[in-house]
């Protein structure tokens, strides 16, 4: 029983993180789209070392060269490169996520977006990002609600098991009894 408990939450948390991922990395590809749409329509705002339009509290949008030239940005928060030049060689031929740290804005973790475009000044590569300190959130307490239900449902299916075996049992055990009452009247 603990095995298929461990089992189940297993299967039961690896399945919330993969739907959490999922829809991050839907929302950072919906993000990366709106900038790259706004980026292809206003050219000013390629031009911008901090443009208004990518700006949000709670998101990180900058807009690079395939170099790692920061063309573009939401904040005016200075960061360590985040990306080396095989991260952005991979980018720049087809959008990739990362998860790194040190992000402008995220104090935690962050999932990265690294998409591609195409302006009339060549190819530019947008970076979104989201927090990841709301689904690690999540996913503790998930956790802590599985270790709980299932040593709770280990412990309520043990006395199950063995009331049930208990009940089953009484019949032999009378049986045994009535056995070792006749053998002992029995002169020997």
């Amino acid at each position: 029983m603990a095995v298929l408990l461990v089992a189940l939450g297993l299967f039961i948390h690896l399945r919330f993180k993969s739907q959490l991922d999922r829809t991050i990395d839907e929302g950072l590809k919906t993000h990366a789209d709106d900038v790259a749409t706004l980026l292809i329509h206003n050219r000013a705002a390629l031009t911008s070392p901090r443009t208004k339009a990518l700006d949000d509290e709670e998101s990180f949008a900058e807009v690079m060269a395939p170099t790692g030239r920061i063309v573009a940005r939401s904040s005016n928060a200075t960061h360590r490169m985040l990306f080396s030049t095989a991260d952005l060689a991979r980018a720049t031929a087809r959008p990739t996520y990362f998860d790194r740290t040190g992000v402008p804005i995220f104090e935690g973790p962050a999932r990265l977006l690294v998409q591609p475009f195409d302006t009339k000044d060549g190819r530019r590569l947008v970076v979104v990002g989201a927090s990841l300190d709301d689904r690690n959130v999540a996913l503790d307490n998930l956790r802590t609600l599985l270790l709980i239900g299932g040593f709770a449902a280990l412990l309520l299916a043990s006395l199950a098991g063995y009331g049930m075996a208990a009940a089953a049992l009484r019949p032999v055990e009378a049986m045994r009894r009535r056995a070792a009452a006749i053998s002992a009247a029995e002169p020997e």
